[in-house]
Parts: structure tokens; C-alpha cells; sequence
């Protein structure tokens, strides 16, 4: 799992880019479905980067609150 993590981590930067390459192709953007509401391939591509350090997060404070 740690050693997937840190690929995806280590990859993000170039799919950042390949992502921003393809959505300035307007035939790209024509393609894609135009709900206002979604998120964006960007913030999909951060959620597991953000994810680690959530749960992290969450799980100190849960420590922290729970009587020994």
C-alpha cells in the first residue's frame, strides 16, 4: 500500500499535466459532460494524494480524545 501511495504521489505532477494538456483541446472539452455540479479531473486526481494525510489526521485526534 506504502509503495503505491508514493508512486501515485511521485506521478501526480505528469498527470496534473497530461490532464491540463488535454483539457485545453477544445474537441476534449466539447467531449466532456457539462455538469457544473462535478468535480474537476484535477480534484480528482488530488483526492488520494490528499487522503494518507487525512486519515492520519483524523486518527491523532481520535488518540488524542480517547482516554487511556
Amino acid at each position: 500500500m506504502e509503495r503505491d501511495y508514493s508512486m501515485y504521489c511521485a506521478a501526480y505532477p505528469g498527470a496534473k499535466a497530461v490532464a491540463e494538456k488535454l483539457l485545453s483541446d477544445t474537441a476534449v472539452l466539447e467531449a466532456l459532460p457539462r455538469d457544473t455540479t462535478a468535480l474537476t479531473i484535477d480534484s480528482h486526481l488530488i483526492l488520494p494524494v490528499q487522503r494518507v494525510p487525512r486519515y492520519q489526521l483524523m486518527l491523532s485526534s481520535m488518540l488524542r480524545r480517547t482516554p487511556n
